[in-house]
Parts: C-alpha cells; structure tokens; sequence
C-alpha cells in the first residue's frame, strides 16, 4: 500500500481533458453503449447535439442543420423539433451560412453557453482520476 502510494505522488498531475474533447468523448461513448445493447434505448438527441455544439465551439466551428440532426442520429423531424426547442430555451442560436443561403448555422448561445460549459466540465471533473 506504501508503494502504491509512493508510485501514485511520483506521477506527474493529470491534465483534465478540454471541455471539447470531453463532450466529444462522451459524445461517442453515449452512441457505443445504444451500440452494445443493440437498441435505441437511451435517446437524448438534446442533450447529444449540446455535446456537439460544446465541442464545435472549442474548435472556433458552427454546425450546419444538417450535420447537427445526422449527429443526434435520430429522424430528421425529431432532430429538428428539438433544435426548434433549444432555440426557444435561448440555449442555441441559428443564423444563415455566410456563403451557401441554402444552409444554416447552429451554435451555443454567447449568454448561456457558460453554464452549459460548467454543466459539461462539472461530469468532466466528477470523472476524473483523484
């Protein structure tokens, strides 16, 4: 016990990851474990397009519509009634695609992406190694 204790003071911290990589990562593990158990069980297409959109953000990105409702990877009317529903909850904000007016871009809101981002980093840090 000792010696474990010993080995684990001698390593080096541990460096959370970035919320985006975070959100990514969990992002993906939440599609694997619908994978594993071989049903769509456990759907939060919300909830997995504010992953998205956390991740999107870190990288300076905007998600189109369309890549945002194939990511929920629920049907199209599904994915785009709960887009008409973060916006409403000021939680997203859309605005047309600068050069392609067929598009449009989705992002975190500037006013609440703050507490969605300490949501994200408090599961983040509920996980992390002690």
């Amino acid at each position: 016990m000792l010696l474990e204790k010993a080995v684990m003071e001698d390593r080096p911290p541990v460096r959370p990851l970035s919320l985006g990589c975070f959100a990514a990562r969990w992002r993906r593990l939440r599609a694997r474990r619908n994978q594993m158990l071989g049903a769509d069980l456990m759907r939060d297409p919300a909830w997995d397009m504010l992953l998205d959109l956390v991740s999107a953000r870190e990288e300076g990105q905007e998600l189109s519509i369309t890549t945002l409702c194939q990511g929920s990877a629920v049907p199209m009317t599904t994915a785009l009634r709960q887009i008409d529903r973060l916006e409403q909850l000021s939680l997203i904000t859309r605005r047309p695609h600068p050069s392609d007016k067929r598009q449009m871009l989705v992002s975190l809101n500037a006013a609440t992406a703050p507490r969605i981002e300490r949501l994200v980093a408090m599961f983040r840090d509920m996980l992390a190694p002690a």
